[in-house]
């Protein structure tokens, strides 16, 4: 398997390189990696001519004792044995604000439980998305099936 993982220093060239290219980015924690990430990443892959995938950092995840319960290199190699994703990025960040700055996406991928801002608790949804419109960037909610890794393993957690 080839080194996908992208890092700062290289982003301020990717688009360049592939400035002809329609770039997708999708961001999340991707923490036990389930069947809608898996959707939502395969429907993301077919909009774009390159996905890169970004993980907050395990420094910045904020989801509850224990977690992530992957660590970010387990977390990225999990992201990279995927073929439809062709870069990783892990985020120092508590946001994807900074990544969406340096490699400017045409389309960034969220899924649709983040369509209704006001339901984001975090409130990062909308600074990312002014970050996008600073070049004309388009957010893109993908309707695939919403599975949170929170919800598994709080509903699981009494049965291990």
């Amino acid at each position: 398997m080839t080194d996908k993982k992208l890092t700062t220093s290289n982003l301020k060239n990717f688009r360049k390189k592939f400035n002809n290219k329609k770039i997708g980015l999708a961001h999340g924690v991707f923490d036990l990696f389930h069947y809608g990430h898996l959707q939502h990443l395969q429907k993301a892959s077919k909009l774009c001519d390159i996905l890169v995938v970004s993980i907050t950092s395990k420094k910045f995840v904020n989801k509850g004792p224990g977690r992530p319960i992957y660590n970010d290199d387990q977390r990225l190699e999990i992201l990279n044995s995927l073929d439809i994703i062709d870069h990783t990025f892990l985020s120092h960040e508590k946001s994807a604000n900074q990544i969406i700055k340096l490699l400017k996406p045409n389309i960034y991928f969220k899924g649709e439980e983040y369509a209704v801002k006001k339901n984001d608790f975090s409130k990062k949804i909308i600074s990312e998305e002014k970050e996008l419109k600073k070049f004309g960037g388009k957010i893109f909610f993908t309707k695939e099936p919403t599975l949170s890794s929170t919800n598994l393993i709080n509903r699981f957690s009494g049965e291990l």
